[in-house]
């Protein structure tokens, strides 16, 4: 009988023992981890051509690797549609691998469990949200989106220098040639609408527009005089139609008006079947950034 008790109370003592040594190594394992993890830079977007720009980094610059050890990176919930997924041959293994934010301040709060961080947004994002963030102390940072091709350049290279990408002009000497293009005279140009959502062109004083300056064969259908985005002027395109519309997004029949249904039925999928209408490469339209010289290629 004492020989019995001996040996349950050597057991329970391994028992206790053993699992004071499982405490102590899960402990240590979640120290070391949360240490590891606080040496990383958590950079938040909350905007569709941040999380391009993000992606874009990723997938083409040679210490993508590296950006990955030092960053954490939380895209914005708008990079879960398809439509806006871009480049989505290169991107998509990025793109369901890197986790993204649900776009509300719990779920942002949520993301952000260590330090140092940044939220990175654009000039026209929720602006309530930014403002609760802000009275929450939290580092945002707004990068001004280029309105001209010349100011493509400095805006990525700004956000490089955010995610810690070195020699920011390093890799980007390839597309200095477009900063030293000469904008082409309108004068024997061919007519082009830029039409997006809502029939909302692009007029002067736009990037979209200023892309065309650089075109050799396509100018603006819309008079100098227009500036900014505008509806369209249905009797002015039947009047005097453009040699070519490109289609920035699809027409949403279930939102459209009867009037706008009525006039893409009858207008605009005629001017299509002319082959004078594209869709090709919208995304590209959709954000400034490298692949805006790639329009210039294409539209030359």
């Amino acid at each position: 009988m004492e020989n019995l008790q001996k040996l349950t109370n050597i057991i329970i003592f391994l028992l206790i023992f053993l699992l004071i040594f499982f405490a102590i190594n899960f402990v240590s394992s979640k120290i070391s981890y949360a240490e590891k993890i606080a040496t990383k830079k958590v950079i938040i977007s909350t905007n569709l051509c941040i999380d391009w720009l993000i992606l874009d980094s990723l997938y083409n610059h040679k210490n993508n690797e590296n950006l990955l050890v030092n960053n954490i990176f939380i895209l914005s919930p708008l990079i879960n549609k398809a439509e806006n997924q871009g480049d989505i041959l290169r991107w998509k293994n990025l793109i369901s691998k890197l986790p993204k934010h649900s776009g509300t301040l719990e779920s942002i709060i949520q993301k952000i469990q260590f330090q140092p961080h940044v939220i990175l947004s654009g000039e026209f994002d929720n602006p309530l949200l930014k403002n609760r963030l802000q009275r929450l102390n939290f580092n945002i940072l707004t990068l001004k989106f280029p309105q001209q091709v010349s100011q493509i350049l400095p805006y990525q290279a700004e956000f490089e220098k955010i995610i810690g990408i070195k020699n920011n002009f390093q890799d980007l000497k390839k597309y200095t040639k477009y900063t030293k293009y000469t904008k082409y005279k309108n004068a024997n140009k061919k007519t082009l609408l830029l039409l997006g959502a809502n029939e909302i062109a692009f007029a002067n004083n736009t990037f979209e527009n200023d892309i065309l300056n650089y075109s050799k064969i396509w100018k603006n259908y819309l008079p100098n005089n227009i500036y900014g985005y505008i509806a369209v002027n249905k009797e002015m395109l039947i009047k005097n139609p453009p040699a070519k519309i490109i289609f920035l997004q699809n027409f949403n029949n279930q939102k459209n008006s009867l009037a706008t249904n009525f006039f893409h039925e009858n207008f605009y999928k005629n001017f299509g079947s002319n082959k004078n209408s594209y869709e090709n490469s919208k995304w590209q339209w959709q954000c400034p950034g490298k692949w805006s010289f790639d329009l210039i290629e294409m539209l030359n």
